[in-house]
């Protein structure tokens, strides 16, 4: 099978440059890094990179995570130049560790690739998106996940507009402070369920 790279510099998610991928249980190379840091001396981290599916639920360290669905809304909107489009992942969490657990859009939790090349799709703008598609008080997992809770909500990742194929990448273990492990779930365009009317115009 062929090698595939994955670059995860400029997710918000780790200051990297990935290794080749495997289809299941692959390690990739990432670098610690820094966003006020220029220069790194540390070892690169291992990440053990597994093919997630969606409706199938996957676990690292007790906590387990099921990608419910992806959205994918006709808006799409112009920032630098660049045509921007959003899509909404639905995802359940359950935490049965020992800790509450983050798992917001600062969390360091999603990374997104579209088309083969990392993209940055974490912004502060996502949970106002989330709000305008399915209303306010929708779950977008801002308050921390108590021990032994189960909650379904939203993320939303910002894309380039015309992108044909968006895989998600998942750090369940991410809210207890451990990147070692991630799973990606793969998303072409074509099969993307489109975004209901939103609540509120965008």
């Amino acid at each position: 099978e062929p090698v595939r790279a994955l670059n995860v510099a400029g997710m918000m998610l780790l200051t990297a440059a990935g290794c080749g991928k495997k289809e299941n249980g692959s390690v990739r190379d990432v670098n610690d890094g820094a966003a006020e840091t220029t220069v790194t001396t540390k070892e690169p981290r291992k990440v053990e990179v597994q093919t997630g599916e969606v409706g199938a639920e996957v676990s690292v360290q007790d906590v387990y995570v099921t990608v419910d669905k992806a959205y994918l809304p006709s808006y799409t909107f112009t920032d630098n130049d660049q045509d921007i489009g959003i899509i909404f992942f639905q995802i359940t969490i359950r935490n049965e560790s020992d800790r509450a657990i983050s798992a917001n859009m600062l969390s360091r939790s999603y990374a997104i690739e579209t088309d083969g090349e990392s993209y940055p799709g974490v912004t502060v703008r996502g949970s106002r998106f989330i709000y305008r598609q399915f209303g306010e008080g929708t779950e977008d997992f801002s308050d921390p996940i108590e021990i032994g809770e189960t909650r379904q909500g939203y993320i939303c990742l910002e894309v380039p507009a015309d992108f044909q194929v968006a895989t998600l990448m998942y750090f369940p273990g991410a809210g207890v402070l451990d990147w070692s492990e991630a799973y990606t779930f793969e998303f072409p365009r074509a099969e993307m369920e489109p975004a209901p009317d939103p609540v509120m115009p965008f």
